[in-house]
C-alpha cells in the first residue's frame, strides 16, 4: 500500500521548501514533485488520495494534470494554487466539479490548515471539523463551511443570516480571506453601533464643515476599504435612508462625501449580515426590498446553537481546552445543556464556559457550577415556571420571570428566551 498518497506539485522549488516546512506533520504521507510530468508518472504508479498541485507549470499545467490524475482516481481531493490573473479559467472548472479547493498564492499556514481539517472530514471520515474558527459536527453548519470557498471565489454579493452569536463575522471573515481581496483590508461594521446622526459620515466620509463639530475631513469606511472588504453586521439595523444610500453605491460603484461633490470610486467588496430571516426584515420594514434583491445574491444561513444541540458538548470541550482545562460534565448540567435554548447562541455558552473556569476548580461540572441567571433555570428553578421559552409569552410569563430574576431584565430576558429590547417591548406594552 501506498504510504504517500498525498502529492504536492509546485515547479517553483522555493515554493516547494516553503510547502514542506508547513506541511511538516504530514511529511511521512507526502509526495513532492517539482514538475507536472515527473508528478504524472508517480500517480500513474500510486494510489493518490490528495493532489495540490500549483497551476501555472511547463509542459504540464495544473488543470491539465488534475484532469489526467482524475482519469486514474476519480475520488482524489484536489486543491489547485494559482494566482489570481487565472481566476475566470479557475472559476470555470470549480463550476465543473473538477476542483474541491482553491487556494490563491501566497499561501498562508491557515489556508493549509483548512485543507487539511477539510481532506480529514472527507477522506478520513472525521466527524469532527474545525475550519474557519468554527467546531461542529452538525450536518447544516458543515453544509454552510463547505459552501464558503464557493462564495469566495463567485465574486458575488453575499448575505449572512443568523442570531446574535452564531459566527457570522467568522464566516466573513473566512470567505474574504479566500477571496480576490485578501491582501486587503476586512473592515467590519456594526451598523447598530453607528451614531445615528454620523451614520453617514462614518460610512462614506465627510469635509470639514460638512456639519456642526466638523472640524477636519473625516475618511469613511468605504474610502478605508481600499481593494479590501467591508461587512456590515447586522444590515437591518441601520437607518434607511442610509440603505438608500448604500443602494446607490452599489448600483454606481460610486459614492461622494458628505458635504463635498467630488466622486469617490468604490473599490472593496461588501458582505452584509442580518440578524432575522430576510423575509421577515423586509416586511417588518428594517431591510429595503431592493436592498435585498441587490446584496441578497448568495445566501449563507447560520443555524442558532438550539438547532444544533449535537454541538453543544463539542464546544463546551473545546472552550475548556482552549482555557487549558479539562473537565466533565455531570448528568445534570449536560440534560440542562441540551434543553437550554442559547438565546445568546455559542458566544453565550462560550461565556459560560470562562465563567466555569475562572470561578470553580472543580474536575466534574454540575448546575451549581452555573452562572446564577442560568441556576436559576435548572431543575425546579424558573426553566419549569415558563415551559414557553420564547414563544407564547404573557404577562404572566413575564412577571414571573422578573421576580425569579430579582427585576434584573436581562437574566429575564434569557429566563424567557428573548432578547433584552424584546423585553422592555413587552413590558411596556403590557404597562408593568
Amino acid at each position: 500500500m501506498n504510504k504517500r498518497p498525498y502529492l504536492v506539485v509546485d515547479d517553483d522549488e522555493t515554493c516547494l521548501e516553503v510547502l514542506k516546512v508547513m506541511l511538516s506533520d504530514y511529511e511521512g504521507h507526502i509526495r513532492f514533485e517539482s514538475s507536472s510530468t515527473s508528478a504524472l508518472r508517480y500517480a500513474e504508479n500510486n494510489e493518490i488520495k490528495v493532489l495540490l498541485t500549483d497551476h501555472r507549470m511547463p509542459t504540464l499545467s495544473g488543470l491539465e494534470l488534475i484532469r489526467r490524475v482524475k482519469s486514474i482516481h476519480p475520488g482524489c481531493y484536489v486543491v489547485l494554487m494559482s494566482s489570481f490573473d487565472d481566476y475566470a479559467e479557475v472559476i470555470a472548472e470549480f463550476n465543473n466539479h473538477l476542483l474541491d479547493r482553491y487556494l490563491s498564492k501566497p499561501i498562508s499556514a491557515q489556508d493549509l490548515l483548512n485543507v487539511t481539517h477539510q481532506v480529514k472530514r472527507t477522506l478520513l471520515g472525521q466527524q469532527e471539523v474545525f475550519d474557519y474558527g468554527f467546531v461542529t459536527k452538525n450536518e447544516a453548519v458543515l453544509k454552510v463551511l463547505e459552501m464558503v470557498p464557493r462564495a469566495a471565489k463567485s465574486g458575488l454579493p453575499v448575505m449572512i443570516v443568523g442570531e446574535t452569536g452564531t459566527g457570522k463575522e467568522l464566516i466573513a471573515q473566512a470567505i474574504h480571506d479566500q477571496s480576490v481581496r485578501k491582501g486587503g483590508e476586512f473592515l467590519v461594521c456594526s451598523c447598530p453601533n453607528l451614531v445615528s446622526t454620523l451614520a453617514e459620515s462614518q460610512l462614506f466620509g465627510a469635509v470639514k464643515g460638512a456639519f456642526t463639530g466638523a472640524d477636519h475631513n473625516i475618511t469613511g469606511i468605504f474610502e478605508e476599504a481600499r481593494g479590501g472588504t467591508i461587512f456590515l453586521d447586522e444590515l437591518n439595523s441601520l437607518d434607511m435612508k442610509i440603505q438608500g444610500k448604500l443602494l446607490r453605491v452599489l448600483e454606481t460603484g460610486k459614492f461622494s462625501r458628505l458635504g463635498d461633490h467630488a466622486v469617490i470610486d468604490f473599490d472593496g467588496e461588501i458582505i452584509s449580515a442580518i440578524n432575522l430571516p430576510v423575509d421577515e426584515a423586509v416586511k417588518a420594514g428594517c431591510l429595503r426590498a431592493d436592498l435585498k434583491y441587490r446584496m441578497d445574491v448568495v445566501r449563507i444561513t447560520l443555524p442558532p446553537l438550539r438547532e444544533r444541540r449535537d454541538d453543544i458538548f463539542l464546544l463546551f470541550k473545546y472552550f475548556a481546552e482552549r482555557l487549558s482545562r479539562s473537565v466533565q460534565l455531570a448528568d445534570d448540567v449536560r440534560h440542562f445543556m441540551l434543553s437550554y435554548d442559547w438565546p445568546g447562541n455559542v458566544r453565550e455558552l462560550e461565556n459560560v464556559v470562562r465563567y466555569i473556569v475562572a470561578m470553580y476548580d472543580d474536575e466534574v461540572i454540575g448546575c451549581h457550577n452555573l452562572p446564577s441567571y442560568l441556576q436559576k433555570l435548572t431543575i425546579g428553578g424558573a426553566l419549569s415556571r415558563h415551559p414557553a421559552h420564547g414563544k407564547g409569552i404573557t404577562k404572566n410569563d413575564i412577571i414571573l420571570a422578573l421576580e425569579d430574576c430579582d427585576f434584573n431584565k436581562g437574566d429575564a430576558a434569557n429566563v424567557l428566551g428573548i432578547s433584552r429590547m424584546t423585553l422592555w417591548r413587552k413590558i411596556k406594552e403590557h404597562h408593568l
